[in-house]
């Protein structure tokens, strides 16, 4: 089946910064992509665990049958956040969508009030991706 990617853009980043990204996965991978927009450009907002993007994308591209979860920064923690609560109403349909999560100069974190996120029962493949000279990314947290 089709594979997509849904990511979700870093703090106040406007989207269309993600357009070379998504080329290149649309264009050399054949991979369905969506860059959803947010308001504020916030992909995560404290106190909101689930930002409703996957079932958009889902709506929007119903031949795919895998999503992979990628976020930059911020956006990294907003679709841990998403996929946290599938987990935790134990949403089998939507967690079975997901085929892989992709970290950007971002991290899994603890401190965001939806509750201790914990992945190490699922078996979705992750990565993530960081830059040596990123100044921004907390190394500690990264590397943790």
């Amino acid at each position: 089946g089709k594979t997509g990617v849904l990511f979700y853009g870093g703090a106040l980043v406007d989207p269309r910064a993600f357009s070379p990204l998504a080329r290149v996965l649309s264009g050399r991978y054949g991979l369905a992509v969506s860059v959803p927009v947010f308001d504020s450009d916030l992909a995560f907002s404290f106190g909101s665990c689930d930002t409703g993007r996957l079932p958009l994308a889902m709506e929007a591209f119903p031949d795919v049958e895998r999503w992979v979860l990628a976020g930059h920064s911020f956006g990294g923690i907003a679709f841990q956040t998403d996929l946290w609560t599938m987990m935790v109403n134990e949403d089998a349909d939507m967690l079975a969508s997901v085929g892989g999560i992709a970290f950007l100069g971002s991290y899994i974190r603890q401190d965001l009030g939806c509750g201790a996120t914990d992945f190490s029962s699922t078996n979705i493949p992750a990565t993530s991706v960081s830059g040596e000279l990123d100044g921004v990314v907390n190394r500690t947290n990264w590397e943790g």
